[in-house]
């Protein structure tokens, strides 16, 4: 039974030439190994595990690193290959991935080029070129969404330095309805100046609370705004103030807390794309 013909496949080779190096090409965009050589340096600076191949990352940048003859381009490139086409000689024989064809040099090239492409359709069993390369990604590059994975390596980054709900403000849009509200409030609260920065001890401050206590029972203090209290606002002898401070506080707002709930729900993927990723890149490939 014949074989049925895949479509035809749009990977191509993109061919690259370094000085005294010989022209080999890659399968992927430069952009994909630049993304790979990133979450892979976060990897190991976090004590991650990746292939001893690729050096410590830590001493260079991407360009740096994608240029030296150690690594870089040397990691990702196809081997050398000869020509595609040539001339058979007598000795020449068909191997697994080659064919002896003969052609009537004294025929119209575009019907040489038209029964050239009809033959080699009939005998080719797949059109897509298959990586040699010594690290390759574990899809092509259509599948790949460089942006998508590029968003989860910031996220995860912001938010190893940084609380989560701090992160996702950083990181996110917020819509100017579901910004936070806020509204002021008069807070009231004693000072002991004597005895403030000498609470280390238990007997200190046991002292500072019957010294509290002494005040209270001595007057009332009201909690009202501009309102000055009974009795003492200093007491001398306990050197003990009543300080009023103008402070925001937040107020509920339904869309507020909405918006973050859906925002730490989209970190959380973010960061467990970003873990996957790590654990491909210790088995060698990406992402």
């Amino acid at each position: 039974m014949a074989r049925k013909r895949q479509k035809p496949t749009s990977r191509k080779l993109l061919s690259f030439e370094f000085k005294d190096r010989p022209r080999r090409a890659l399968l992927w965009k430069k952009a994909t190994y630049e993304l790979w050589f990133r979450f892979a340096k976060v990897h190991q600076r976090n004590g991650g595990k990746i292939p001893r191949a690729f050096g410590d990352l830590s001493k260079f940048t991407f360009e740096e690193w994608w240029r030296d003859e150690k690594y870089g381009f040397e990691l990702f490139c196809e081997p050398e290959h000869e020509d595609l086409v040539s001339v058979a000689d007598g000795r020449t024989k068909a191997t697994e991935d080659s064919v002896l064809m003969k052609v009537r040099m004294n025929a119209d090239t575009d019907l040489i080029l038209r029964d050239f492409k009809t033959l080699l359709n009939r005998l080719q069993t797949h059109n897509e070129y298959q990586s040699k390369a010594r690290f390759q990604p574990s899809h092509s590059q259509q599948q790949i969404k460089l942006e998508k994975l590029a968003e989860a390596l910031n996220a995860y980054i912001t938010s190893e330095s940084m609380l989560h709900r701090r992160a996702i403000h950083k990181l996110y849009d917020i819509r100017r309805a579901e910004l936070p509200k806020y509204e002021r409030y008069m807070t009231h609260f004693l000072i002991d100046k004597k005895y403030a920065a000498s609470d280390k001890s238990k007997t200190a401050r046991r002292s500072r609370n019957e010294r509290l206590k002494h005040l209270r029972s001595l007057t009332t203090m009201s909690l009202e705004l501009n309102e000055t209290p009974s009795g003492a606002a200093v007491d001398a002898q306990s050197e003990i103030w009543n300080v009023a401070q103008n402070r925001l506080r937040r107020v509920p707002n339904a869309l507020y807390e909405n918006w973050v709930v859906r925002k730490t729900r989209l970190l959380s993927r973010q960061r467990k794309v970003a873990r996957d990723v790590f654990t491909s890149i210790e088995n060698g490939t990406f992402p």
